[in-house]
């Protein structure tokens, strides 16, 4: 092999590795850019996961803290106790309210299996308690029964009753047979 042929060989071959060079080298950019969307992906997952944690956390420490408790009552099914009816002054509502808020609270504290996996039974759970009723049918037994001397002595009962915490509440449903039980199903589907 001559010099000229010699001269050509080395010319193309360094021509090879000039096009492979360059080759490596835009590969090597792409990469590059390749890893630095990846890097930014990576981060943003980082954030996101971080953010869902927090919100999970906040999240769990809020069903340990507010646990609250829905009691609908059949107040057609459910009478007071008498002595709560004649209580000398308005506070015989109150005092049945305290006692079924006590109740409540027995009946929680004993059925633990039915709070949500993890949480603990907590004294202050709130318990909220609609008492389902046609106020007429309660009033004219009492009264018939010589337990209260007036209508107005029943409605300041269930006064003194709502008013003595802040989540009880009654609801006259008016006449009719099956209007209480039709209240009480439309709020279990809420």
């Amino acid at each position: 092999m001559d010099l000229l042929q010699k001269v050509n060989l080395y010319r193309s071959f360094d021509s090879a590795r000039q096009e492979d060079l360059q080759h490596f080298a835009q590969e090597f950019e792409a990469m590059k850019n390749r890893i630095g969307t990846l890097e930014a992906d990576l981060d943003d997952e980082r954030t996101n996961r971080r953010k869902w944690r927090q919100r999970a956390e906040v999240a769990e420490s809020s069903l340990g803290r507010n646990q609250f408790a829905v009691v609908l009552i059949d107040g057609d099914n459910y009478h007071f106790n008498r002595d709560f009816y004649m209580s000398a002054d308005e506070s015989g509502g109150a005092q049945a309210a305290h006692a079924l808020y006590t109740d409540i609270q027995n009946y929680l504290k004993a059925s633990q299996t039915n709070l949500l996996e993890g949480s603990e039974y907590n004294e202050d759970v709130e318990v909220m308690a609609i008492v389902y009723f046609n106020k007429d049918v309660p009033m004219r037994v009492l009264l018939n029964a010589d337990i209260i001397q007036a209508p107005i002595h029943f409605n300041e009962f269930m006064w003194s009753f709502t008013s003595s915490r802040s989540l009880f509440q009654t609801i006259d449903c008016g006449p009719g047979k099956e209007r209480v039980d039709a209240k009480i199903r439309a709020h279990t589907k809420i």
